[in-house]
């Protein structure tokens, strides 16, 4: 009987353990949103200067800050309003 349980908790944990081992995970930077806590718009923010280190490299270096800053659309909020600023799934090359 004592070997039928040891057997039985041996295989339980093989199989707790290898449900780990399938799992898909994404370790991508993730991009950042300014949401307003008034009518919930969300601005997407734009990727500068990235240095993310995960299960690949992922690098990006901007020379020129005031030509990004340009190109991205101007996001207008009122003096004193609540924001949030989130961080959403990293994105895909």
């Amino acid at each position: 009987m004592k070997r039928k349980l040891m057997i039985f908790i041996s295989l339980f944990f093989v199989f707790l353990l290898t449900g780990c081992i399938g799992e898909d995970y994404d370790f991508n930077p993730p991009n950042a949103f300014i949401e307003s806590h008034l009518d919930f718009v969300k601005g997407e923010l734009k990727t500068a200067n990235i240095n993310w280190d995960s299960d690949k490299k992922y690098t990006k270096k901007i020379d020129d800050i005031d030509s990004l800053a340009k190109e991205q659309e101007p996001l207008h909020y009122y003096s004193g309003q609540k924001m949030d600023i989130r961080f959403d799934k990293g994105y895909k090359d």
